[in-house]
């Protein structure tokens, strides 16, 4: 489970069934004829609703996307430039990194960076703020516990009575009366069987007054209010960091004590001397304490009642009114997946260095956004130093045509203020990058849930989702490896920007690359060059089989060059098969006019080893294998390469 996305999520639900709560009570409020039993199962409606929502927001909802701190700080717009990527069979260990971003600076820096920078702290120690919350939790379930505790052993202190007078409805479990000297008030003492306690003042009191007070707390009975209380308090002491479940359970309380005094109007047919008791009920609370914490009552709620008691427009009845409540808990349930889907973002480290000189390369818009100058350059310690950098989003698991992969598409969203985008790629990746997931996980019959991650030079991608059933989906988070940075650093290559680093994890790019680059005299490339090697699909295995092979220029725009016409590790390493080790610029030639390998193995099958240069020419006046071996069945001469392109080209 992770800390910061709980918390996330517990915010968002927060600030979410406020709204709803406060938007309800507004409404709701307006609608004076609306009786207690409707009001009570709407707000019962909304209580769920929001207890529901920060659940909802974890598992469910669109899950908040990273802003870049520093991009936050600068307001600099971000711009898509390429589409996403998709699958290359023959690159199976990584992934087409995505296109950068456009950057362009604006105003306001440091008001956004500190609201980034706390914000950044508050995840940071999400671990610390949920173990705060689960013991105020747990100290509110106590004090919860000593109160019920409290009302079980005030049973014990009250005197057995008969009941007073018949009851008028069915109550459908065993309760029993009785009176004390120590309440000032009428309560319910749950929970089998219930014991309602009637004060020594009310049986000697006037016969109304009893008989008003008897049939409300009847009611209290019939509608188990009292295992319904203290599980309701119960969710709430839990879910005390919910503003919309607190309001919704203090109307719930409200409209509870309503139903059960329309019930006693109901049995006694007189409001205003019903009005009059409650009234002399908040004088006996104010001048006497109650020995216990009471479930039931609450004082702070009698001058609403009595006002909805002499209030002649108000409604007393107890139907409730099933169109109303089931048209307004559509509403409710509609607007609440409208406002899951409203998320704050979670604001991630700087995702960008400092805004940076543009380039152009293939029609496509670039970027370095490393700074070289000596003003502007910093060292990766420093690039680091402003807190982790994150980028995060979903993910999804599927199956692969090669064997002991598993297909992995991620889809990640980037913004700034004013703008947003997003992008996703997709490749099969080896189960064996995958640390804490295994082909049993994946395979197994139901879904459960999981975390894994993926390991590579430039960071790691964390990730948690529900796995099963041959596939998968959740959430990841990229972090950053300052190592990788620092090692750039030494190499006079300069700290890589966040999305640069982002790319060379998904590219799957290693710093031993970069040695052996060096090593068989490849020209030191800058981060932006390296990083096009993943752009363009360049992979560790097409590099390695590459170095092999000589070179005139030997820069990473070959390579580069190699991979975008299709030089694949399998194509270099069947013409080192045939005998054939070319130079890395016919290598790229010979792939561009069509020379396969096949091709090349049919003129060795005649006794033919034509050479790079050769088999470029045969290739492009269409000599063919096929033709050669049927004009030698005929031809009194072997023919040489040269005898068969000339014959070619005069349209033998």
């Amino acid at each position: 489970m992770n800390a910061a996305s709980l918390l996330v999520a517990l915010f968002n639900g927060a600030w979410q069934g406020a709204v709803l709560s406060v938007s309800a009570y507004v409404v709701l409020r307006s609608l004076r004829r609306l009786n207690a039993a409707t009001m009570f199962a709407v707000w019962g409606a909304l209580w769920a609703i929001c207890v529901v929502l920060p659940v909802a927001n974890y598992l469910y909802a669109a899950k908040p996307y990273t802003v870049d701190a520093q991009t936050i700080g600068t307001q600099q717009a971000l711009s898509a430039t390429q589409p996403s990527s998709t699958e290359h069979a023959s690159q199976p260990a990584s992934f087409r990194a995505p296109s950068r971003l456009v950057r362009q600076a604006s105003a306001s820096a440091p008001i956004r960076n500190r609201a980034a920078a706390a914000l950044r702290g508050i995840l940071e120690s999400a671990t610390i703020i949920l173990w705060i919350l689960a013991v105020v939790a747990a100290v509110r379930v106590a004090i919860l516990a000593r109160d019920v505790r409290s009302m079980l052993l005030a049973r014990r202190r009250v005197r057995p009575i008969d009941a007073p007078m018949a009851l008028r409805r069915s109550v459908r479990r065993p309760v029993k009366f009785a009176s004390s000297v120590e309440f000032s008030s009428p309560c319910v003492l749950g929970f089998t069987p219930a014991l309602v306690v009637i004060p020594e003042t009310i049986l000697l009191g006037s016969k109304d007054q009893l008989l008003s007070v008897f049939f409300h707390e009847c009611e209290h009975v019939r509608r188990f209010d009292d295992v319904q209380n203290v599980v309701m308090r119960f969710v709430d002491a839990l879910a005390f960091v919910c503003p919309g479940v607190l309001i919704a359970a203090r109307q719930l309380a409200l409209y509870r004590e309503q139903i059960c005094d329309d019930a006693a109007i109901a049995d006694t047919g007189d409001a205003v001397s019903y009005a009059k008791t409650l009234a002399a009920m908040a004088e006996w609370t104010h001048t006497s304490r109650a020995p216990i914490p009471c479930l039931i009552f609450e004082r702070k709620h009698l001058l609403r009642r009595v006002q909805v008691l002499l209030d002649a427009a108000a409604s007393h009845s107890l139907r409730l009114d099933w169109r109303f409540t089931f048209a307004a808990t559509a509403v409710l349930a509609v607007t609440a997946a409208l406002v899951l889907r409203v998320q704050v973002p979670v604001i991630a480290g700087s995702v960008v260095q400092a805004p940076s000189s543009e380039t152009a390369r293939r029609e496509r818009v670039d970027i370095d956004i490393h700074s070289h100058g000596a003003d502007t350059q910093t060292s990766a310690a420093q690039t680091l130093a402003s807190g982790p950098r994150v980028f995060s989003g979903t993910f999804e698991l599927s199956g692969c045509a090669t064997a002991g992969q598993i297909r992995l598409r991620l889809e990640y969203r980037y913004s700034s203020p004013g703008h947003s985008d997003s992008d996703d790629v997709a490749q099969c990746v080896p189960f064996s990058e995958f640390r804490g997931l295994t082909m049993v996980d994946l395979a197994a019959g139901g879904v459960a849930h999981r975390t894994f991650s993926i390991v590579r030079d430039a960071g790691t991608m964390q990730a948690e989702g529900r796995i099963g059933d041959g596939a998968g989906s959740g959430t990841w988070t990229f972090v950053p490896s300052s190592s990788f940075a620092a090692e750039l650093q030494q190499r006079a290559l300069g700290a890589p920007g966040a999305m640069q680093q982002f790319e060379f994890m998904l590219s799957d790019f290693r710093i031993g690359t970069l040695d052996a680059l060096r090593r068989n005299g490849f020209a030191k490339p800058s981060v932006a060059d390296l990083v096009t090697l993943g752009e363009v699909g360049v992979t560790n295995e097409l590099i390695e089989a590459a170095l092999g092979l000589p070179s005139q220029t030997k820069t990473v725009s070959e390579l580069n060059r190699v991979a975008e016409v299709g030089v694949t590790r399998a194509y270099i390493a069947g013409f080192e098969r045939l005998g054939y080790h070319p130079l890395l610029e016919d290598l790229i030639r010979l792939k561009e006019v069509g020379v396969t390998t096949s091709y090349v193995a049919g003129f060795e099958r005649l006794g033919y080893h034509p050479s790079a240069q050769e088999l470029m020419r045969l290739k492009e006046v269409g000599v063919e294998p096929s033709w050669v071996e049927r004009e030698l069945s005929h031809a009194a001469t072997h023919p040489n390469i040269e005898d068969m392109i000339r014959m070619k080209e005069q349209g033998f």
